[in-house]
């Protein structure tokens, strides 16, 4: 029998500002911890059928407005599609792709993304890579004292995670790193990227499974509820999509503007390892 430790289904690096070099983020530690708890909720919500449903719908849309010769699935029965997408989720809880803590990612308006990275012959998630904001991720850390603070954090990051693998990296999967979206694939107003003339998978997800604090397709955000973010971390095969929401829409300039507000009244604080 071998003696060999089990492989680590989430492998986490982080990155310094200014820096190229990635130093692995031991296991032990409170940021891996977290955000494997989040990776792992995540794949929970990816694995309903009601988020299945919708990727299948998705990538039956992005198929048929691909340029004939790079269309996979043309002659292939809604059923096809299904098993494409049960397979990369089994693949996806067997094995997450690379995670980067990432300090050159200072957007605040910008938690994570993903760039599909083409490949050939067997996928490999260990290839392709999430990349984090730091400070976002710092923040998580430093708010695991106060439990509701924290578990909206989870629920943040939860949805990022969602957002990433379920529409980004599933059509890295599918397509083998094709660079584009096809435009027809974003939430109605929403104006997407480039001027409209590259879509939006992931954010058009969102929009058919859920309601994100979430930002709808005009750019305002609604406040999920407490019990949502509550039962979404605490229960997480008894999953409620869309989710419920309260209280009046804010835009995410606004939004922005007073997550600034908070941080200028921030005591300066280091960066110890965890």
């Amino acid at each position: 029998m071998s003696n060999m430790p089990p492989p680590t289904r989430h492998i986490i690096f982080k990155r310094a500002r200014g820096s190229r070099r990635l130093r692995p983020q031991r296991p032990a530690t409170e940021k891996h911890v977290y955000i494997a708890l989040a990776l792992d909720t995540a794949l929970d919500l990816l694995s309903t059928r009601t988020a299945k449903t919708a990727m299948a719908m998705i990538t039956r849309l992005f198929d048929d407005n691909l340029p004939v010769h790079l269309q996979i699935f043309r002659d292939i029965s809604d059923a096809g599609i299904t098993f494409s997408i049960d397979r990369f989720v089994e693949i996806m809880q067997m094995q997450t792709p690379l995670i980067i803590i990432d300090g050159n990612l200072t957007d605040p308006g910008n938690p994570a993304y993903h760039h599909r990275e083409t490949w050939t012959g067997n996928f490999n998630p260990l290839e392709q890579r999430i990349i984090l904001n730091k400070e976002l991720v710092e923040d998580m850390v430093d708010a695991a004292e106060s439990r509701k603070v924290f578990r909206r954090f989870q629920f943040q990051f939860v949805n990022v995670f969602f957002h990433e693998i379920g529409g980004h990296l599933l059509f890295t999967y599918l397509y083998h790193g094709l660079p584009s979206t096809p435009r027809q694939v974003m939430p109605p107003t929403w104006s997407g990227q480039e001027g409209g003339r590259v879509g939006e998978s992931g954010r058009t997800l969102e929009a058919v499974v859920s309601t994100p604090w979430i930002v709808d397709d005009n750019n305002n955000a609604r406040r999920v509820t407490r019990q949502t973010i509550d039962d979404t971390i605490t229960h997480r095969t008894d999953f409620s999509v869309p989710y419920a929401t309260v209280g009046p829409e804010i835009s995410v300039s606004q939004l922005l503007a007073l997550q600034r507000q908070v941080d200028a009244t921030r005591a300066p604080m280091g960066s110890p390892e965890r």
